[in-house]
């Protein structure tokens, strides 16, 4: 990271309309420990968490082409140490491209890929629910499935 050794952190909490990087951000805020600026972005110029950082930018949607090359913009520009992504639609795309943002310098706050891509598809948690022995509800794909009521959906 380039200011670790001064306690001094630049971090990027994206898409800041959301409820989790608005905690983040305030979080983040709140902090004695380190001396931290909060930068944040959205595509929404009245995504809330955008007025509650120090510095705030407006990126396109991630599934735009140009959102990494943006997001590697504001990296260079503001000497950004760490981004915490927070939308789904973000997520898996910071993991696909780790390498990416680490040659850049940038640590991020994120899962494997295989964890999101696990995670965010109903089938395969429920395929690693399985194959891990974890107890869970029964779960239907159908509802022409359901012989007893009620049930939880």
């Amino acid at each position: 990271m380039k200011n670790d050794s001064l306690g001094k952190y630049n971090i990027l909490v994206t898409s800041a309309g959301v409820g989790t990087a608005i905690n983040v951000i305030k979080s983040l805020k709140s902090s004695s420990r380190f001396d931290l600026r909060v930068y944040s972005s959205d595509q929404d110029p009245d995504a809330s968490g955008l007025f509650l950082s120090d510095h705030s930018f407006l990126t396109p949607n991630s599934s735009s082409p140009v959102f990494l090359e943006k997001i590697a913009k504001i990296v260079s520009d503001y000497k950004i140490d760490f981004i915490f992504p927070n939308h789904s639609s973000e997520i898996l795309l910071f993991s696909k491209n780790l390498s990416f943002f680490q040659d850049l310098g940038v640590g991020l706050v994120l899962p494997s890929v295989e964890a999101v891509e696990t995670c965010s598809n109903k089938k395969n948690f429920l395929s690693f629910l399985v194959d891990n022995d974890f107890s869970f509800p029964k779960t239907y794909s159908h509802l022409d499935e359901v012989s007893n009521f009620p049930v939880f959906i």
